[in-house]
């Protein structure tokens, strides 16, 4: 059985590890869904979850090789945001861009908001014809 919340929606990404040092609840956030082209949305940092699947570790009685640990993890970050967007119907796990606004790196952050907002507007040209 799968369960669907209809009720408050939380939204999450992934972010690579070298990123994930500089985001923290409470952060300002941006986002722009692939199927709205051209809006941007504001929101906020949620939680942060606290492991990834790399650290788990499943005893075979072998010795782990190196090559075990090539690949990046990214950590989940979850949102909230400051609109209801219900009305414009997406669907459980549509994709979107996300920008975080830190105070680490602040100011990146106009760079940042111009650069969400055009790969919003590419979101327009983005489509398939089957």
């Amino acid at each position: 059985v799968t369960f669907i919340p209809d009720k408050g929606q939380v939204y999450g990404a992934a972010f690579r590890q070298v990123a994930i040092s500089s985001i923290e609840p409470g952060f300002e956030a941006e986002f722009a869904f692939n199927a709205l082209p051209g809006k941007i949305f504001q929101g906020k940092v949620l939680h942060i979850l606290p492991a990834i699947a790399e650290g788990e570790f499943s005893g075979s009685g072998k010795l782990k090789q190196a090559t075990a640990y090539k690949d990046e993890g990214r950590y989940a970050v979850t949102f909230t945001l400051g609109e209801d967007i219900k009305k414009y119907d997406l669907p459980a796990g549509s994709a979107m861009k996300v920008a975080v606004y830190s105070h680490k790196v602040e100011p990146a952050a106009i760079i940042r908001k111009i650069l969400i907002r055009m790969v919003s507007w590419q979101h327009y040209f983005n489509f398939e014809m089957h």
